[in-house]
């Protein structure tokens, strides 16, 4: 069963106590907007799972990511037993330079039968294709008629730390993210220098086969 654990945590921020000693070697990806597209979103993983936030004010969108949702199956006819025959003699023409003629025993022996992954369109076939968990959507809510200024959306190499601060009116607003290797859980904190100020709305979805129910703890998804 493929479990992903993520823990929200709200908090009133202390600007004093939150502020980092600027390190002159610290490695930061800064940005000055919400991500528009999946590509300018920010990775962060331990491994084995992951999740990529938009940074987005109102709405933010974060890709939940786990290396065992895979959409596909056993299929019988893709097993090839032949091959493994010529393992010895392929590792054997490597270390002998002879890359061109492994390569070729490669291509004619190391072969899946069946549909394969169908030339790139394995979720149509029983090989099945890596897929997302799927998408938490944050509907954030803030005081009617505050304006947004002073936006920086980071992420920190040295920490794997993905941040978001900005000013909503005269309240300062941080989100912070990791993916945790030593408890394997993302984690996301919402903060703010204003009591009462982080007001949200949360939804899970997923575009295919999938369940989502609301439980005492949070919310749970089903499927297969």
């Amino acid at each position: 069963m493929t479990r992903v654990t993520i823990i929200l945590m709200t908090a009133l921020l202390n600007l004093s106590a939150c502020n980092r000693e600027q390190n002159k070697q610290e490695l930061l990806l800064q940005y000055d907007s919400p991500a528009r597209i999946w590509e300018e979103t920010l990775p962060l993983g331990n491994g084995r799972i992951g999740m990529m936030p938009d940074g987005g004010v109102e709405q933010e969108m974060i890709l939940l990511n786990d290396i065992t949702m895979w959409s596909g199956s056993e299929d019988p006819e893709a097993l090839n037993p032949e091959a493994i025959e010529y393992l010895p003699i392929i590792r054997q023409l490597l270390l002998d330079g002879n890359n061109l003629e492994a390569q070729k025993l490669m291509y004619e022996h190391f072969r899946c039968g069946g549909q394969g992954s169908a030339f790139g369109s394995g979720k149509d076939a029983p090989f099945g294709s890596f897929q997302m968990v799927g998408e938490l959507h944050i509907t954030h809510k803030y005081r009617e008629g505050d304006s947004i200024r002073n936006y920086q959306r980071e992420l920190s190499l040295n920490d794997a730390i993905a941040s978001t601060s900005f000013i909503a009116g005269s309240t300062t607003y941080t989100r912070e993210y990791l993916a945790s290797h030593s408890d394997d859980l993302l984690l996301i904190r919402i903060a703010a220098d204003r009591k009462e100020a982080v007001t949200f709305d949360l939804k899970l979805s997923r575009p295919e086969r999938a369940t989502i129910m609301l439980e005492e703890k949070g919310l749970r998804m089903e499927g297969q």
